[in-house]
């Protein structure tokens, strides 16, 4: 599901899958690579830098907890949500997508599961 906000920014709702908070401006990038590996068992790729320093700057600017869920996953992509960002993972390069700007037509032309 597509919320349209009246600034015009978009935010993908979806039901996780997998789901782990931290604070995640107080990890080092092993610790959060290790704690992505034991929270998101169903994944064909991990989070990568571009998801950790997305909820980086969201639990900074909360001063909180703040949950990285996967909500999508296929044997091509792993889609996660951080915040009201929802960003597509390639397991063949790790090229990163936002999918603020996607329909789920083109995102299955390429192949990016939708989140439900």
């Amino acid at each position: 599901m597509r919320l349209i906000h009246a600034d015009g920014s978009i935010e993908i709702l979806a039901r996780p899958i997998q789901k782990v908070a931290r604070q995640w401006d107080k990890l080092s990038a092993d610790e959060a690579t290790a704690v992505f590996q034991e929270a998101f068992t169903e994944a064909s790729l991990l989070p990568n830098y571009i998801v950790l320093e997305q909820a980086r700057a969201h639990a900074e600017e909360q001063e909180t907890e703040v949950p990285v869920a996967l909500v999508a996953v296929n044997d091509l992509w792993s889609v996660y949500s951080v915040a009201s960002t929802t960003l597509a993972i390639a397991v063949q390069d790790g090229e990163t997508l936002s999918l603020a700007t996607f329909t789920p037509q083109l995102a299955d032309e390429i192949g990016i599961p939708w989140p439900r």
